[in-house]
Parts: C-alpha cells; structure tokens; sequence
C-alpha cells in the first residue's frame, strides 16, 4: 500500500514539475498548425491558450494567480502579435489583450473574474473540502451518488451563477475536494469521470435553463464567414458572366443572432481589407442571406477579384468578416477570340496518332499574373515549359460539339520565368472524333473531325515603381 501511494506521488510529482513543459509544448504545436479554414490567426492561437490552461490547472503545474498572470500573457503576445483579417496589420498587444477577454459579455466578465477569486480562496481557505464533504455526508461515498452530486451541484449553480465558465470555475475546486476526499489519484478514472462529469453538466445544464452564459472566446470574435463560393466554386478561374452568384455560410452564434451580413468586392486585395468595396458594396443585407448576384462595376476580362463577406450580431456592433476570396474572369464575350483561329493539323478524320504543338514565346520582365484559356473540339493536354498544368483529365466535357465547345482557364504563373518559355498542346480524339463503332452511333455524329483547339494567353507585369 505504502509503495502505491510512493509510485502516485511520484507520478504526480512529475506532472506537477513538467506539466508548464508539456502546456507550453502543445500550445506550440497548435500555434504552428495550419490554418483551418473560418478561423483565423489569433483565433486558433486562442483555441491554444485555452489548451494551455486546461493542462496547467489539470497538471497544478502553477498556482491559480499565477496561471492567471501566464495566461494574460500570453493572451497580449500571441494575440497581439497575430495579423488583423481586417487591416492586415497587427493587433497589438494592448488590444489583443481587450480583444481576447472581449469575448466574455461585461457582466459575465465581471463574474468570470469574480469566479476565479472564489475559486482561490474555497482552494486557500479549505473551503472546497469542506463543501466536498457536506455533499458526501448527504448523498453517501458510492460514485454513482459521488457523480449525481456533481450534477445537482452544477444544477443549483445555474440559478445563482449565470456564466458557464463561472460554474466551472466555482465547480471544479469542489470537485477537487472530493477526489482529495477519497485519496484516490488525480489520473484515476474516476477523477477522470468527475472532471468530465463538471464540463458535461454546466453544457447540458445551458440547453435546459436560458442564462446569460459567458460566451467562448473564440465564438465572438474570430470565428469567421466560410466557404466562400463564386458560382458554386471555390476561388475559380474563368468566370464569363457579368454577375457571378456569390454564396458563404456563417457559423452558429449560441449565445447571440446574427442582425446582417455585408459584402465587399474589388480588384485591390488591400482596398477589400480594409474595407473598401471599390467595385461593389452591397450594404447591410438581411441575417439570413446567404447567396447573392454580384450587381456591382462592370467586370472586366483577365480579372482578379478579391472579395470577402461580414456578419453583424446584435450583441456586437461590428463586422466579424471572413478571410478573404478570390475569383478571376476569363475572356467575358467571344468578340475577344478576336483573331484566334482554330489550330489542328492536316490528317484525315481516321487518321489515329495524337497531334502535338508547340510554341515558344517571350517573357521580358517579373510576371505578375499569367492566364491561358484553352478550348477543345476533342481532348487535350497543355503543358508549359515541359510542366503539365491542371489536374485535371480527359477535359473538356462532352459537348453536342457542332453547337458549343467548353473552355477552361488556368494559371499559369508559377510555370513562367523570365526569358524565353514554351507552351505545348497534345490533342486526342475523345468523343469528338469516335473511331470505333459505337452504341450510340458517335462514330456517324455530324461533327466528327480531326482534334482541334482554339487558345489565348496573356500574362501581366508588375507595374513599374
């Protein structure tokens, strides 16, 4: 007996001495992790500090005062120092600070805050145990009566403490005291099962009774609009018409409803960033549009657009607005072929072997932008400088050819470099040129011909200083 409870010191020992290790540790990793899509910086880094603090507190690595000064912290740096979605620059540490506690409403604030001092004094006083104990004395040492005492307390709580993260607060200590009652480690699973029993309880307890709960940090003020789509598509190449649809959904605000949303569009990323909707502002829309038609400037071919969408709640009198998006425009009428012709070769229709071009261009200065749309009467591949661009086969689709032919536009940027490129085109026969008989007769249909392809690419300079 005496060397189980010399291995649970042991072992409580080293949580105790290393857990500020192991928190600081997993908050790295966090704040290193890639970006999910909704969330901005500073809100996935908050979603770290809350890690943080739940394996401080649970490890007791730190005091509770102290923890509360590590935590503040690290709210001023990491927030601080995290880029603004909005302006592009960076909070600061003064406001990401009042941003980071500005996720709690005032009066829950003032609780929370109040929560964490008594917390403090029932662990200083003695008093937790004392609390711990009464409820035992009343209720017996059996665990299921152990856990129906955590979910009354949590229940009586919620009358008297409107903030979850109050309850919690005011709870846990409580919670502690019983375990230490029953001598048992803090590793156990029933310490394990009382601590889950608390966060359980102060959520269920939420859904049942309507309080004014401190909202999460993270609900308010970094999660973001998402799945911003032009057309159904994210960030796509190629729009051809004058007023794409733009589409975004919101995330669930629990503790608050959204009063309307907003939408800005420019060619100027910065101009969009900081608000400014050069090409089209909507306005305030109401709460629950979530699909718009574009009704702003003309838009213009070989475009970048950049765009980005923000909500309103009716507790918060600003806009939470999404990262930003993009769509880029094609060529917007077919007067701008202007003097492409089709390109193929001289075989005959049954003539099988695939036909490769090749065409070397070109480029004097740094590239900025460089688009190519490409459209097929057959199947094609294209390639730049010996690199296959897309990821896509056998493109375009399957067309009644003699009436329409599909295009695609790609980006071809990254594949470009100063001096001289090549550009190269493979064609196949798909169901354009059928060779074979076919159920369906396509090796009869109207159109059949030789592969063919129609192509236009442009590239854009960075402007000179």
């Amino acid at each position: 007996m005496e060397a189980d409870k010399k291995t649970t010191t042991e072992e409580a020992g080293f949580f105790k001495k290393y857990g500020f290790y192991l928190a600081l540790a997993v908050l790295a990793v966090i704040v290193m992790l890639p970006n999910p899509e909704g969330l901005s910086v500073a809100g996935q880094r908050m979603i770290g500090i809350m890690v943080f603090s739940v394996i401080v507190w649970a490890t007791t690595a730190i005091s509770y005062p102290v923890s509360a000064g590590v935590i503040m912290t690290l709210m001023a740096l990491l927030i601080g120092f995290a880029p603004n979605p909005e302006t592009g620059k960076l909070f600061g540490t003064a406001a990401g600070l009042g941003i980071g506690l500005k996720g709690f409403a005032s009066t829950a604030f003032c609780l929370v805050a109040a929560a964490m001092f008594l917390a403090v004094a029932m662990t200083k006083t003695g008093l937790d145990k004392r609390i711990a104990l009464v409820i035992l004395s009343k209720l017996g040492a059996k665990s299921n009566r152990v856990v129906i005492g955590v979910i009354l307390c949590g229940f009586i709580l919620s009358f008297f403490v409107p903030s979850t993260t109050a309850r919690v607060a005011c709870l846990v200590p409580i919670v502690m005291g019983m375990i230490k009652a029953f001598d048992v480690p803090l590793k156990s699973k029933f310490a394990g099962m009382l601590m889950i029993t608390v966060a359980q309880v102060d959520s269920v307890w939420n859904v049942g009774i309507k309080t004014a709960a401190a909202q999460n940090m993270v609900a308010v003020n970094f999660i973001s609009p998402y799945s911003l789509m032009c057309e159904y598509l994210s960030e796509p190449l190629g729009i051809d018409m004058s007023s794409p649809r733009l589409s975004w959904k919101i995330p669930v605000v629990k503790t608050d409803s959204v009063k309307s949303c907003r939408v800005w569009v420019s060619a100027d990323s910065m101009a969009v960033i900081n608000g400014s909707g050069q090409c089209w502002d909507s306005g305030e829309l109401p709460s629950d549009i979530r699909r718009i038609v574009y009704a702003g400037d003309s838009l213009q071919s070989w475009t970048k657009y950049y765009w980005k969408v923000g909500y309103k709640t009716k507790r918060e009198d600003r806009f939470v607005c999404s990262p930003l998006s993009s769509f880029t425009t094609g060529m917007m009428s077919p007067k701008e072929w202007g003097d492409a012709r089709w390109i193929s070769d001289d075989h005959d229709k049954d003539y099988r072997p695939s036909p490769y071009f090749r065409k070397d261009f070109e480029v004097r200065r740094n590239v900025k932008h460089a688009y190519a749309v490409i459209a097929a009467a057959g199947l094609y591949e294209l390639s730049v400088n010996g690199s296959r661009i897309g990821d896509h086969f056998l493109d375009p689709m399957y067309t009644h050819f003699d009436k329409r032919v599909l295009s695609v536009m790609y980006d071809i940027t990254p594949n470009l470099s100063e001096g001289e490129n090549v550009i190269g085109v493979q064609l196949g026969n798909g169901w354009y040129n059928h060779q074979s008989t076919a159920v369906w007769f396509f090796d009869k249909a109207s159109w059949r011909n030789r592969p063919a392809f129609i192509m236009q690419a442009k590239y854009f300079q960075h402007r000179r200083a």
